[in-house]
């Protein structure tokens, strides 16, 4: 059964208001980080799903991909358990938005849970979990944006070769827990270690 209003539909009521707020329609970076949000729900929050829903968006889905996506056919209770992995996760690393988007992704998710318990669409425990991750993601995501552009600057002023292979790494996922400046580099160079 197709929930009503769906996660799509409150995420457009959510955007109109804000847009007739603020007296523009332009492209921002409220709408981009709601797009994105719409976005990693229709392609990861199937995760989530009972084993009767799975079956059940499975059968929508196949009769028409777009029209019967996640987004379209879950309600904005939904939304709540995919704050934590969106901002953890899918903006960090699925996303190449720079720091306009790691800025704004943690503000613009407290904005949209607060007017979604204003209108009555979210409450309770879950709603206080996606709060604290919208908060924590305001001070992490842009650090992260950061040490990846460091990061980043750091691999580009290494000499050009196998320099990967010469090194013993393991390329599992590592926690860089802490990062410096390299004493006798340039002040953008940094060094990263891992807690292993």
């Amino acid at each position: 059964m197709v929930a009503r209003p769906t996660i799509s539909e409150v995420l457009a009521e959510f955007l109109a208001e804000r847009d007739q707020s603020t007296k523009k329609r332009p492209y921002t970076a409220r709408r981009s980080i709601v797009e994105l949000l719409e976005s990693c729900m229709d392609s990861y929050a199937h995760d989530s799903l009972t084993p009767d829903e799975a079956e059940m968006c499975q059968l929508r889905w196949e009769a028409d991909e777009e029209a019967n996506s996640f987004s379209r056919t879950f309600g904005p209770k939904r939304i709540l358990g995919m704050v934590g992995p969106f901002l953890d996760w899918f903006i960090i690393r699925k996303v190449l938005g720079g720091p306009e988007i790691a800025e704004s992704a943690g503000p613009v998710v407290r904005e949209l849970l607060d007017w979604m318990e204003s209108k009555g669409y979210a409450s309770g425990r879950a709603l206080e979990s996606a709060r604290e991750a919208a908060v924590a993601a305001t001070e992490n995501l842009p650090k992260a944006d950061r040490l990846s552009s460091m990061l980043y600057e750091l691999t580009e002023s290494q000499p050009l070769g196998p320099v990967i292979e010469e090194r013993d790494i393991d390329y599992d996922v590592v926690t860089i827990s802490r990062s410096s400046p390299v004493a006798c580099g340039s002040p953008t160079r940094t060094r990263a270690r891992s807690d292993r």
